[in-house]
């Protein structure tokens, strides 16, 4: 009798054991579950807000054929692209203020070449409050003549400049401005006190160039 529960404890024992291996091999050769692979629809379709950087040398403000802009008594009208161009309303009012646009306007008109150097609002701005008051007429004048070059200057040219550059600034000793860059795109201007870099090309067509800055250039 107890031989034969033995035996029956033994069978019962062989079962499971066999039953529990079938199991385990089973589960082990079952093959796992992929992760999901369904993309994030957000980063299949970018925001359509977001709009690429302007490349330096891509004008703001597009340069007329050729035939319009030199046609003789019809110079390119600087204050007319500062405002198309947008953000330059303080420079502006310094341009006709002073009556600097007037010579510039005038050696357009007669195929002379021109550089300018725009300061944005933001650049006046930044200056200390009262400072353009403070100034007297002739120092106004100076201001912005320091931003204007009597050449044309094309973005890839800046790099062969020798420095300093002669601005329209009566005295180029007074108001001493280098001009440095690297690889033809990334310019950097430098008057001693101030440091700044061209942020972009408001406008050129092989006559006169208007860049975008973001600092008012001084030396004092």
């Amino acid at each position: 009798m107890a031989k034969s529960q033995i035996l029956i404890t033994i069978s019962c024992l062989i079962l499971f054991l066999s039953l529990f291996h079938t199991l385990t091999l089973a589960q082990l050769s079952s093959p796992a579950q992929a992760p999901s692979t369904t993309p994030n629809k957000k980063n299949i379709h970018p925001s359509s807000h977001q709009s690429p950087a302007q490349s330096p040398d891509q004008p703001l403000v597009e340069a007329p054929p050729a035939a319009i802009s030199r046609r003789k008594g019809h110079p390119t009208n600087i204050t007319e692209i500062l405002e198309k161009a947008g953000d330059f309303s303080l420079f502006i009012r310094l341009l006709t203020n002073t009556d600097v646009i007037t010579p510039i306007e005038n050696d357009l008109n007669s195929s002379n070449t021109v550089t300018i150097f725009a300061p944005t609002n933001g650049a006046f701005s930044a200056l200390k409050t009262g400072t353009l008051n403070t100034l007297t007429p002739q120092q106004k004048t100076q201001l912005v003549q320091f931003h204007i070059i009597s050449a044309f200057i094309p973005l890839q040219n800046f790099q062969t400049l020798t420095n300093p550059v002669h601005t329209r600034a009566i005295n180029t000793r007074d108001f001493p401005l280098n001009i440095t860059s690297t690889d033809g795109s990334s310019v950097n201007i430098s008057t001693g006190v101030v440091n700044t870099t061209i942020s972009g090309t408001v406008y050129s067509d092989n006559q006169l160039a208007i860049y975008r800055h973001y600092i008012v250039l001084r030396d004092i």
